[in-house]
């Protein structure tokens, strides 16, 4: 590894406390940050730095304290967006509810606070320690609080990816549902129509049946009423002849 001045470098230099730690070192002997961007120093740089070691110019946590933005992140926020965009075109084309895609909106926000804004939250925080201690400005974040934002970054994407995935399917579920119901309830229906037709055919039967016997009875009746009379006038005819 070359320094700035382009020989050998011989040590590494802390940006944030400015220690100087062994070139072979991955993290700051003395504060515990991440020394991937730490200054190269080379011989003459680092006995010059023993002379005169410098100052911080500023108390502001650097990007190695916790605050970074890491591929991680950036692969949580990509697959996040992604959910997101898959549901809203879900619920665009499809029965997919459309509440849903504000919830991933907001969701997404946080994610992308969480997993690209750090320096926000962080700055954040320490407007609220302000209130409560002094030189909240030269506070750095601790690990349980870089925990906890990893944390959140990842179950905010679970998060996203579970709603993009398990709403919709929920959904079409609901919808092969209601298909079915629809289509057993058209059955039941049509089932009833053809049993109410049947049933008022054979009631139109039964009334044309009752109609011919009664009429087949009336024409005997009249038959037998007309051969009685014949009857009698013959009889009266035979009895009147001289």
């Amino acid at each position: 590894m070359l320094s700035a001045s382009g020989q050998p470098a011989v040590r590494k230099r802390c940006q944030g406390c400015l220690a100087i730690n062994f070139l072979n070192v991955q993290r700051c002997a003395k504060c515990g940050r991440s020394l991937e961007r730490a200054v190269l120093l080379d011989h003459d740089e680092y006995l010059l730095w023993i002379k005169n070691p410098q100052t911080p110019r500023t108390n502001q946590p650097t990007e190695a304290c916790g605050l970074e933005r890491g591929r991680r992140h950036w692969v949580a926020f990509g697959l996040g967006g992604l959910a997101c965009l898959v549901y809203a075109v879900l619920a665009a084309t499809t029965r997919v509810p459309g509440e849903m895609v504000v919830v991933q909106l907001l969701l997404l926000a946080t994610l992308t606070l969480y997993a690209l804004g750090a320096p926000v939250l962080w700055a954040l925080e320490q407007f609220r320690l302000s209130f409560s201690i002094r030189n909240a400005s030269r506070a750095e974040p601790s690990d349980w609080w870089r925990f906890c934002r990893e944390v959140l970054v990842w179950v905010l994407t679970v998060a996203l990816l579970a709603i993009a995935v398990l709403v919709p399917v929920d959904a079409f579920q609901n919808t092969r549902a209601d298909g079915s119901r629809i289509c057993q309830e058209e059955v039941i229906s049509e089932t009833r129509l053809s049993f109410r037709s049947y049933q008022q055919i054979w009631r139109d039967e039964e009334c044309n049946l009752t109609t011919r016997t009664r009429t087949v009875e009336e024409t005997a009746s009249e038959r037998a009423a007309r051969e009685f009379v014949e009857d009698r006038a013959r009889d009266i005819i035979t009895l009147t002849r001289p």
